[in-house]
């Protein structure tokens, strides 16, 4: 979630609709406000611009032959910790700071969120779920938490050491990625924005960033396994 919400921010409505990109499936039939459904539509480009890409996908092949069926997960889970660790590249805003506005943003849009998908800000926001990314203990947390609700049996329990012997490649792949996503999302809402009132169109901006901005960001991923 950590790079979704960068990548949407500052708009509260595309980061609370971000969030719920995960917890809405089918099609948008205009039942939400406007802009939590671009929010939603934002989170599903982004997957899939990033479920294509040939760096993405070299950081999968990195992965030993067991781990493959599942190494989208795993990257999801590297990219956001490796972005977590380096955070100040790619924003004035603390770490802390901005995931206390990130939750808060998602809970004020608290009218339109699915049971669940309170229940699983709420719980975020009590441990600090975005703030330990930066932590590499997250990443054999998560591993071994994902392990356990796949149905299927899987290797991602033992994902860890993959993750430790793939680092520096991962970190590479990473940084290659940042520039090439956040033009691609800073031009998806741009457009989007546009189709609604040309007086709010945004000039793409690289560089330094400033507090309120982000230079680039990778992706998130969310796919539960590569079949």
């Amino acid at each position: 979630y950590l790079a979704h919400f960068l990548l949407a921010y500052p708009d509260k409505e595309l980061m609370a609709g971000g969030f719920l990109g995960d917890f809405i499936k089918g099609r948008l039939s205009g039942k939400l406000p406007v802009g939590l459904e671009q929010g939603v539509s934002l989170h599903r480009v982004i997957d899939a611009f990033t479920d294509q890409h040939a760096i993405v996908r070299q950081s999968q092949r990195r992965f030993d032959r067991k781990f493959r069926r599942y190494s989208a997960i795993i990257c999801d889970i590297a990219f956001d910790h490796i972005l977590a660790s380096n955070w100040r590249q790619y924003t004035d805003i603390p770490l802390d700071l901005f995931c206390q506005e990130a939750y808060r943003t998602v809970i004020d849009a608290e009218e339109y969120l699915p049971v669940a998908a309170l229940a699983s800000i709420r719980r975020m926001q009590i441990s600090g779920a975005l703030e330990s990314y930066g932590d590499e203990k997250f990443v054999d947390l998560a591993l071994k938490s994902i392990s356990k609700r796949l149905s299927r049996e899987n290797p991602l329990a033992a994902g860890f050491d993959q993750f430790l012997k793939n680092k520096p490649g991962l970190q590479r792949d990473f940084e290659e990625f940042m520039p090439v996503l956040t033009k691609f999302v800073r031009v998806w809402i741009n457009k989007e924005r546009l189709s609604l009132d040309p007086s709010v169109c945004e000039p793409l901006s690289s560089g330094t960033v400033s507090p309120g901005t982000i230079s680039s960001a990778p992706l998130s991923l969310d796919n539960e396994g590569a079949e």
